[in-house]
């Protein structure tokens, strides 16, 4: 409560607070507005980890990553990574911000990552979910996952299947 000309609250605790406005002009006229939930403030914790549910390659050129939506109100953004095998970084291919606008009512969600060679190459991928105060986890703490490479070698009348361990379980 304030009777001083633009007034300033601190609001200290996450939640939804109300907004009641009340203004008096010299003459004794008065209004009111009142907006329930009006202002969010957001908490200081990151959003939990939103695990990877599936690496599949597609076909010769492409991989499907799909993972499950994170609950938190004030999620900002998913950022995938894929890891640089000449670098051994992580580097961001895909941020997904359209969330702002309409969050997503599905359980899971998906990119294609497109132009690979998966017929000779392991891709690995993390996943990185981001709150609207820039609060999230750090790539060190999530789990990488890791698409499969398969190999059928003929020997004599035999065939030697090979592969590449998942990554990610």
């Amino acid at each position: 409560t304030s009777t001083i000309e633009n007034p300033s609250v601190q609001l200290q605790n996450p939640g939804f607070y109300n907004v009641l406005l009340i203004v008096t002009n010299q003459h004794g006229c008065t209004d009111t507005l009142s907006e329930p939930n009006f202002i969010e403030v957001y908490d200081t914790l990151p959003p939990p980890v939103c695990p990877i549910l599936s690496v599949s390659v597609l076909n010769n050129s492409s991989v499907e990553i799909i993972w499950e939506n994170s609950p938190v109100t004030d999620l900002y953004a998913y950022v995938l990574y894929r890891l640089n095998t000449t670098n051994g970084q992580f580097v961001e291919i895909y941020r997904d911000t359209a969330l702002l606008s309409a969050p997503p009512m599905n359980l899971t969600s998906n990119y294609t990552d497109t132009g690979l060679n998966t017929l000779s190459n392991v891709y690995t991928y993390k996943l990185q979910a981001i709150d609207r105060c820039a609060y999230t986890l750090p790539l060190s703490a999530l789990t990488a996952h890791s698409t499969i490479n398969i190999t059928a070698t003929a020997i004599t009348d035999d065939i030697r299947v090979t592969w590449t361990p998942y990554g990610g379980c």
